[in-house]
């Protein structure tokens, strides 16, 4: 079993505020700082900032915290700049960046920059190009030209120097249907199942994607981590669905997300950690032992409610 790690995500909409959080953070024993990729920085989806410079500056105010996005939607940026950018802040960062990489899905952003959201299977194509693009062209220890022809991109004798300094730069995919987790599976490093849309208890849930996850998987003689994002910690109660009516006030996303369902269905769901600490901890480790998953992020304001579960569980 992979050893457990935890990261953090934040729309930190201030330099004092990320400085603060990524130190926090830091300091706490997580493993990685998350911001996430949208064109509305309103706070809407939890983006304040664009995640590229504020990772660098978030870079700049840590040695050992991880960076990442979750996710970096493809349809923003070309692939080969995108490769620039990153490898330049992997550089920058000291090799502690991770890569996430999403297909893209809010229509409404797309109309604000008149782009066209194509069909799923076209988008999922198309990702499947744009992560060997990028892997192509990070690749450490190759200083050829790199040329690429697919469908959606085509890249001609373009340097790969510099390259990572990580061996390989971790990719993230992210999904929660077949065949966008068979893709994170087959091409990816981190997987990480979405639930956010997903109702039924956590076997329920994870279940049928973990299957798909792991015949990919198999197929592509890989073995990615398998992680997932939390939106709510609630900790303030022995009884988990107690636990959640105390800590929804407190999380309007959370409460957006789980405005269809009951507080006690909302108390099972694989996205919400609730109930006692030693409830939490005993749960994660039930779910490495069956499912797999081992990493998990959680929101930046649950950081100090889920301690003492980081400090049961970090290194174990």
């Amino acid at each position: 079993m992979r050893p457990f790690r935890f990261g953090v995500l934040t729309g930190a909409g201030s330099p004092d505020d990320l400085r603060s959080i990524a130190t926090e953070a830091e300091a706490r024993g997580y493993s990685t700082l998350a911001l996430s990729d949208h064109l509305d920085l309103s706070g809407a989806h939890v983006a304040r900032l664009s995640w590229l410079p504020a990772l660098a500056y978030a870079a700049a105010c840590t040695s050992t915290l991880r960076l990442t996005t979750m996710v970096a939607n493809q349809d923003l940026r070309h692939p080969a700049v995108l490769a620039r950018e990153v490898v330049s802040l992997d550089i920058l960062a000291g090799g502690r960046v991770e890569l996430g990489l999403g297909a893209g899905w809010n229509p409404v952003e797309y109309r604000w920059a008149g782009l066209s959201l194509d069909p799923p299977k076209q988008r999922i194509a198309r990702l499947a190009e744009y992560v060997s693009v990028v892997r192509g062209l990070v690749e450490p220890d190759r200083e050829d030209a790199f040329d690429f022809a697919g469908e959606h991109f085509v890249i001609s004798a373009m340097p790969r120097v510099p390259a990572s300094p990580q061996r390989p730069l971790p990719i993230m995919l992210g999904g929660s249907q077949p065949t966008m987790l068979a893709l994170a599976a087959s091409r990816a490093d981190i997987v990480n199942i979405l639930t956010l849309r997903e109702t039924g208890s956590t076997d329920d849930v994870l279940a049928p994607r973990i299957r798909w996850i792991r015949d990919a998987a198999n197929v592509a003689g890989r073995d990615p981590e398998v992680g997932m994002s939390v939106v709510l910690v609630a900790a303030d109660a022995d009884d988990p669905a107690d636990a959640v009516r105390e800590a929804l006030p407190r999380s309007p996303f959370a409460r957006h997300v789980a405005a269809s369902q009951s507080v006690e269905a909302i108390s099972k769901a694989p996205h919400v950690l609730a109930g006692s600490t030693g409830l939490i901890e005993a749960e994660l480790r039930r779910r490495r032992e069956v499912w797999g998953v081992s990493y998990y992020i959680i929101p930046a304001e649950s950081m100090s409610d889920f301690q003492p579960v980081l400090d049961a569980l970090s290194g174990a």
